[in-house]
């Protein structure tokens, strides 16, 4: 009889053991399985970023996901919005990827791409519904950053596609106090000339004419 109570025990044992063993290569797998995900992704974002449309149909079919993120939250799309590859973003689009993710910023595709003034991405990503008036954590508009570098051309492409021309951010300010403030004296003319509001006061209580006479 102890006999067979030992047998029962030491094949409990083993059975115990073998699956601790099993489990452990289980989570060794799923480890190794997302380190692959993640060098996939990462590979994604650069061959966006370099315009590399042969290496990013390749490395999809490998397994990355096409809404990977990086460490920042950076998409493969922010990334080629951001580097002016409107064949990429197309090819992404098409894709069915996400245009509405934000990165840790929440700057958007759109954002990125009018900050840089391509135009033409600019155009496209708003076609695809792309949240023109969308803010990112400083509570900063497409508008906003391309009144920031004085890219004219998408100024007046956001504002004639609905842009709220009198959005502030979290400090107040408008579109023109940026280009006023970064010395972009044709891009605050657009701006005036399509309407904004010059009266409008920041939270330190100065209109955009009063950051000028400041500097």
């Amino acid at each position: 009889m102890k006999e067979k109570i030992s047998k029962r025990k030491t094949g409990v044992v083993k059975k115990k053991a073998q699956s601790g063993k099993a489990k452990k290569i289980k989570k060794v797998s799923s480890t190794k399985i997302k380190l692959n995900k993640k060098k996939l992704n990462e590979k994604l974002l650069k061959a966006a970023e370099a315009g590399n449309l042969k290496d990013i149909k390749t490395i999809l079919r490998d397994g990355a996901d096409i809404n990977g993120k990086n460490k920042n939250n950076f998409t493969a799309l922010m990334g080629a919005a951001n580097k002016g590859k409107r064949n990429i973003v197309e090819f992404l689009i098409k894709n069915k990827v996400d245009i509405h993710a934000i990165d840790k910023n929440g700057f958007t595709s759109l954002m990125y791409a009018a900050h840089m003034g391509h135009k033409n991405i600019v155009d496209l990503l708003i076609k695809k519904k792309s949240e023109i008036n969308k803010k990112s954590k400083t509570g900063c508009t497409a508008l906003m950053f391309s009144a920031n570098q004085g890219h004219i051309d998408v100024i007046k492409l956001l504002i004639d596609k609905g842009a709220d021309i009198n959005a502030v951010d979290n400090n107040g300010h408008t579109a023109l106090m940026f280009a006023v403030s970064s010395s972009h004296p044709e891009a605050s003319k657009v701006l005036i000339n399509k309407g904004i509001d010059i009266k409008i006061r920041n939270k330190k209580g100065l209109t955009a004419l009063d950051i000028i006479k400041r500097r």
